[in-house]
């Protein structure tokens, strides 16, 4: 009976501002209207950089305050009643309606008013990934080939049908579509390359995962296929990581040793825009530094995407040095093989047939 009353309580409440009713909002200032059910609190409070907005609570749960949003700058903020917190965005000119039950805060909590899409928008994303178990999927990932493309098909559409909401904020729904769109491209890459149901250990003796005309240091493009023949032992690194600085020297010595034998040594950076100030261009020049400065032999080659390229996620890897080493016909045979530094490393690669 106390359910079907709150039920009724929050449909009366969030269709009260209906199409007819009309709420006038001055354009710098953001209207919060709420109701929280079985209340016990006597205030909420909006929390952003900088700004903090405390809003009374009266004793049959209801609140109201008009926020000076004049001098915000970053809309997004935070909800916070003292026990719960949420997402909340602060729409210049518009008002939101919030309501909530206390003794179900994660499953009852509600945003309306025309101010309201991009705040309910961050509460069913969040549904979606929890129920998904993103990033990480690993229910995904433990589902046959079917039926992981086909429940992840349905994530994709559920994702498109909330972005096609034209009240969410633009620069939102940009990010959010890129994010994803890295998300599901690593995530079938981390199927394809033997993440998924089949195991780990099931890229051993199988193709490998490739990349294209990736940039080398010379200026020309070099494809894991015009390697085909060769031995390809790849040192996946970046000019910030100590360890895989460490490695150079031993790998130098190691390309010394097999000079002239059926093997290519391949370095793969991964420096990319976020430890740059967001420039790719200034990676870049950071890796053709080092790679001059250190006198780096083999095949150097800067990745196409850093970390978040298709051939680095494929083996997924998620620290680095990683060394793997693919046989002559392009199919795996380490997907983490011995370091440099490892003395045992030299005797395995003679023991290979044909090298």
């Amino acid at each position: 009976m106390i359910k079907h009353f709150l039920v009724v309580l929050s449909i009366l409440f969030l269709s009260s501002c209906s199409q007819k009713e009309t709420i006038t909002v001055a354009p710098n200032k953001v209207k919060i209207i709420g109701l929280i059910a079985n209340n016990t609190v006597e205030s909420i409070q909006i929390i952003g950089k900088g700004r903090k907005v405390e809003i009374p609570v009266q004793k049959d749960g209801t609140f109201e305050k008009e926020i000076d949003a004049k001098n915000i700058e970053n809309p997004y903020f935070t909800l916070y009643d003292g026990n719960n917190r949420a997402s909340i965005y602060l729409d210049k000119g518009k008002y939101i309606k919030i309501f909530y039950d206390a003794k179900d805060f994660k499953n009852t909590l509600k945003f309306t008013g025309n101010g309201g899409a991009t705040s309910q928008f961050f509460i069913e994303r969040n549904k979606i990934n929890s129920e998904a178990g993103f990033p990480q999927a690993k229910r995904l990932l433990a589902l046959e080939k079917d039926e992981f493309e086909k429940e992840l098909s349905k994530i994709e559409k559920k994702i498109n049908d909330l972005l096609s909401n034209k009240n969410i904020e633009a620069k939102l729904v940009d990010n959010t579509k890129a994010y994803y769109k890295r998300l599901f491209t690593n995530l079938r890459a981390k199927y394809k390359g033997g993440s998924g149901a089949v195991g780990k250990n099931a890229m051993i003796g199988k193709p490998s995962p490739k990349f294209d005309n990736y940039e080398n240091f010379d200026g020309t493009k070099t494809s894991l296929d015009d390697l085909k023949g060769n031995y390809v032992y790849i040192d996946i690194w970046a000019t910030w990581c100590g360890p895989c600085k460490r490695e150079i020297p031993y790998l130098q010595k190691l390309e010394e040793k097999f000079k002239g034998k059926n093997i290519k040594f391949v370095s793969i950076s991964v420096d990319d825009a976020r430890r740059n100030n967001g420039s790719r261009a200034k990676a870049k020049e950071k890796w053709k530094t080092m790679v001059k400065a250190k006198n780096m032999g083999g095949i150097q080659l800067f990745s196409d995407a850093g970390w978040e390229s298709y051939f680095v996620r494929a083996f997924g890897v998620r620290s680095i040095p990683r060394f793997l080493l693919i046989d002559k016909e392009g199919n795996v045979l380490k997907t983490n093989a011995l370091r440099p530094s490892n003395p045992n490393l030299e005797m395995y690669l003679n023991s290979l047939k044909g090298i």
